[in-house]
């Protein structure tokens, strides 16, 4: 799937993770041999898109930023990116009194938080082209 990201949250993304990478290094010397951490990246899906049923010569007459994602003669379709950050903090105790952060998890997520469909009112009628073009497995 495509995504068009606003380049304010790939600059933003970048330079938070530049930043810990930075803060690490700053603190390496004050701070070591803590425990390791463990990093997990996670894949974030959204439920199934909220449809809208519109005519088909509309598709063509949206306007170019809100076609985030895939377009087809019967439909386009649109997602949000999201990244979401987790922190587990694991404080570890120096000898000289200070503390330091040593992580026990740190889970960066990205994906779609929400998507959306206009789907062409011939296409929406149609209960077989419908699950077909969104990708619903039918009932069996």
């Amino acid at each position: 799937m495509f995504f068009r990201i606003g380049r304010f949250a790939v600059v933003a993304t970048l330079a938070m993770v530049g930043a810990c990478a930075a803060a690490e290094l700053a603190w390496a010397s004050d701070c070591a041999d803590l425990p390791p951490s463990t990093l997990r990246i996670f894949d974030i899906r959204a439920t199934m898109p909220e449809v809208i049923s519109v005519p088909a010569a509309t598709l063509d007459r949206i306007p170019q930023e809100e076609q985030l994602g895939s377009h087809h003669t019967l439909m386009l379709t649109g997602s949000d990116f999201v990244t979401l950050f987790e922190i587990r903090h694991r404080i570890v105790p120096q000898p000289d009194g200070s503390v330091c952060d040593a992580p026990s998890l740190v889970r960066i997520g990205f994906g779609a938080g929400r998507r959306v469909a206009y789907l062409a009112r011939r296409a929406a009628a149609d209960e077989c082209v419908r699950k077909e073009m969104l990708g619903v497995d039918p009932v069996r």
